[in-house]
């Protein structure tokens, strides 16, 4: 403080001015995305009292979508609030702020780590033409179509586009280029889903291919599968078996599905089996109520891969035909980080910036771009002010709080600096001291007038006039205040009686000049 303070008292004297302790905004960190909730944390200067803050969730548009709050313990710099938002509201959440802060450090700008994740489908056997019921994308694109952007291709196709989660519903071997390809976007950030079936069933039981797993194709430490399956898959209540299609167990609170229920009428008759192994069991997400895994998971790099050990159509299981299959997408798309793209690319330009008021508005002239594969390390500069980054179709946000302390108060200020704090301004009436002073030199330049003409003489009548006049003064000042008075009850009642149209600024420059241009008219 003193390196600051120090220049400015050479210049004058020095006033720091700011909001008392309670008042002082408090800093909103980029929250974290765990599971469809955003963690939000906030942190205050201030520890001693309990306070509460609102924390706002906005669209593209101003538009509010949630409205939570926060609330500090005493004794507490911060807290930590879940936002939870359906995945249509999520889609179009552009910012969180604070209520009412008025700074850009409690407002946090949003892009696609927090929005809609696109999911590519690929299988093995495609569409079944007549009978599309027979066909495992027929199961995933009604599960995921709700809640998500579902595109089709090859798995190289797909892979040249950003992409969240990558479903491979049974589909056979992949070539070595293919196969390196996505263990790289896997290792990046992306989430590979795989659903066994028949050809997976085939590659497990081909001696060929089991010379392969040895060789780190199909087993844990490959690129396609967590566990290491045993031969050929396991089939129940068949036609060689006595048992019972077997139902799920309930889900383990490790497992991202945790918390989901597990209806009775769900069941599995056909499987492939997971090795025995000593990590089988921090592998396995699901598993059925005879102990065996359903859904295995591994992390790769930033990424994850999953095996769900049935396949994605009703052949081995009425699992598609729940509500439990969609919950089960839901989770696993939510366990993605987002859309995973080359670090390396084009420089991202700036598109807009925040201003130290928390307001959205165009990229100033100072803004420069920032390098694509530096941009995860950026941080707020004087050429890379607060905003958004990148183009229009594909933008970053770049936010104040990512950088910033712990918020602290200001400490003991150096010799001959005062403080002082933010009040509420309040008017004073002026007019009826003005208005008596006015009377009194009126009634000094006559009677100064009439001692330079001699007319200024001793008359019987001169003391009560002059009381009179005195008298009069308070009069002049009260009529003047009940002008106000009456001036302001005016001023109310042309107000209440006449219809106003208004519009609420929302720091979004776009929507407020939209919003003041249809009040406005042509």
């Amino acid at each position: 403080m003193s390196d600051l303070v120090q220049p400015l008292q050479r210049l004058g004297g020095v006033t720091v001015v700011s909001d008392p302790l309670p008042r002082l905004a408090p800093v909103l960190r980029p929250p974290r995305a765990e599971r469809g909730t955003l963690n939000l944390i906030a942190e205050r200067a201030s520890p001693e009292n309990v306070a509460t803050v609102w924390v706002r969730a906005l669209g593209e548009d101003g538009r509010l979508l949630a409205r939570e709050p926060l609330a500090f313990a005493a004794g507490k710099t911060s807290a930590e609030i879940g936002l939870t938002l359906p995945t249509e509201l999520l889609n179009r959440l552009q910012r969180l702020e604070i209520e009412d802060a008025g700074t850009a450090g409690a407002v946090v700008l949003t892009d696609e780590r927090w929005r809609r994740r696109p999911v590519g489908l690929v299988s093995g056997t495609g569409a079944t033409g007549d009978q599309p019921l027979l066909s495992d994308l027929y199961y995933l694109e009604r599960a995921l179509n709700p809640f998500t952007e579902v595109r089709h291709g090859s798995l190289e196709d797909l892979l040249k586009r950003p992409l969240a989660v990558a479903v491979l519903a049974d589909p056979g071997q992949l070539g070595k280029t293919v196969r390196q390809a996505l263990e790289n976007w896997i290792r990046a950030g992306g989430t590979a889903v795989r659903f066994a079936g028949p050809l997976l069933a085939k590659e497990t039981g081909d001696d060929g291919d089991r010379e392969g797993a040895r060789d780190g194709a199909m087993d844990g430490g490959g690129p396609f599968l967590p566990v290491r399956l045993r031969q050929g898959d396991r089939v129940i209540g068949g036609a060689m078996s006595w048992s019972e299609p077997a139902k799920l167990a309930s889900f383990e609170a490790a497992s991202p599905f945790h918390g989901l229920a597990v209806p009775d009428d769900v069941t599995v008759k056909r499987q492939v089996l997971a090795q025995p192994a000593l990590d089988l069991a921090e592998k396995t997400w699901a598993r059925l109520d005879d102990g065996t895994p359903l859904v295995t998971g591994e992390r790769r790099g930033k990424g994850w891969l999953v095996l769900v050990h049935t396949t994605a159509n009703a052949q081995w299981s009425n699992l598609p035909l729940s509500g439990l299959f969609v919950d089960m997408l839901r989770r696993l798309v939510a366990l993605s980080q987002g859309v995973v793209t080359k670090a390396a690319g084009p420089p991202l330009d700036p598109l807009s910036t925040l201003d130290g008021f928390g307001r959205l508005g165009p990229a100033i002239a100072s803004a420069r771009s920032i390098p694509a594969e530096a941009f995860g390390k950026a941080r707020v500069s004087k050429t890379h002010p607060p905003g958004y980054y990148g183009s229009k179709t594909a933008r970053r946000a770049l936010n104040l709080s990512a950088g910033l302390t712990s918020p602290i108060p200001i400490g003991p200020l150096p010799s001959g600096v005062s403080r002082a704090e933010y009040g509420k301004t309040q008017e004073i009436d002026l007019r009826p001291g003005l208005l008596t002073l006015a009377l009194v030199l009126a009634l000094i330049d006559f009677a100064a007038s009439l001692s330079l003409r001699g007319l200024l003489l001793f008359r019987p009548w001169a003391g009560p006039v002059t009381g009179l006049a005195l008298a009069m003064m308070p009069g002049v000042a009260g009529v003047a205040w009940s002008g106000n008075h009456a001036g302001a009850d005016s001023f109310a009642l042309s107000n209440s009686l006449e219809t106003r149209l208004a519009y609420v600024i929302t720091g979004n420059s776009e929507v407020d000049n939209t919003s003041r241009a249809g009040l406005s008219g042509p």
